[in-house]
């Protein structure tokens, strides 16, 4: 199956340059057989297809760039193996932390095998890491930002093993700004977004990364959101006040008005004025569980 990478941005597309982020054990350069496609108006873009030929050479971490004025902007993918070859798979693959935050990485076996395990962050081997499938990071920094491979012993070049990126923000939780010093307000409202999107991976540049459009979550960006749960990657929480199955899984609207204690288009909101100061309207038991899910490019 053929693969496609496009890039879009405002500025002249034949400034966007693909490339590999960095060695994954497929080397440095693009697949051999991939072509670069130009794309005019209405939207610029650039693409990077791969077709299926390339097979396993298409496994890895690219990016595509653009520099405007000096100042470069770069969105980082990562290229999956197929669910039916991977060894290794990552429960997580796009992961953002604030700064200071505990962030846990975990692979799930896939394919066992009588190998060690073993573990790199950007190239680099990490010897402490060594067999294990779950790793935690405490307080994380700005350098612990980056890939993370987890891999069977004398594997790695068959583009079979786990990839996740780790993006830590400069800024602790629910701040921003050059001294992080600006609060963010809650998310009111997510676009309505076509379902025809939902085949695809959205991404933008950092520190937002990578996550499936809004109403969709799973390995290929292709199952709905469970009852309860809205918003890119299903991730948000719906606050309905007749019940989760009245929840736009896109927009978080409620059909019927929001819950008590809470406000706004999309009911996430704190309305002060009538807060009970537990969930607002929707006990602890009536939210279904949360999995974490994987992104297949494909």
């Amino acid at each position: 199956m053929r693969s496609l990478i496009q890039c879009l941005s405002d500025e002249n597309h034949k400034k966007i340059k693909f490339s590999r982020l960095l060695d994954t054990g497929q080397g440095t350069r693009l697949p051999s057989s991939s072509q670069q496609f130009m794309q005019g108006k209405p939207v610029f873009a650039r693409i990077l297809f791969m077709p299926g030929e390339d097979n396993l050479n298409r496994f890895g971490v690219f990016q595509c760039k653009i520099v405007k004025q000096t100042i470069g902007t770069r969105i980082v993918a990562l290229k999956l193996p197929p669910s039916n070859l991977a060894e290794l798979d990552a429960v997580s693959p796009y992961n953002v932390a604030n700064l200071g935050d505990d962030v846990e990485l975990e692979v799930n076996v896939t394919k066992p095998m009588e190998l060690p395990v073993k573990w790199m962050h950007d190239g680099k081997e990490i010897p402490e890491w060594h067999d294990l499938l779950k790793v935690r990071l405490d307080n994380v920094q700005p350098k612990d930002s980056g890939i993370y491979e987890c891999f069977y012993e004398g594997r790695r070049e068959e583009g079979v093993h786990a990839l996740m990126r780790l993006l830590v923000r400069t800024c602790g939780g629910n701040h921003f700004g050059a001294d992080c010093s600006k609060f963010c307000s809650p998310p009111q409202n997510n676009s309505n977004t076509d379902e025809l999107c939902a085949l695809h991976l959205f991404c933008k540049p950092d520190p937002y990364g990578c996550s499936c459009a809004p109403g969709f979550k799973g390995s290929k960006c292709m199952e709905h959101c469970e009852p309860g749960w809205y918003g890119a990657d299903c991730k948000q929480p719906c606050h309905c006040a007749f019940g989760i199955s009245n929840c736009n899984r896109i927009t978080g609207a409620c059909e019927g008005g929001c819950a008590k204690g809470w406000r706004g288009q999309s009911c996430q909101i704190e309305d002060s004025s009538t807060s009970s100061g537990s969930l607002r309207g929707i006990s602890r038991g009536a939210l279904p569980s949360r999995i974490s899910e994987k992104t297949h490019l494909k």
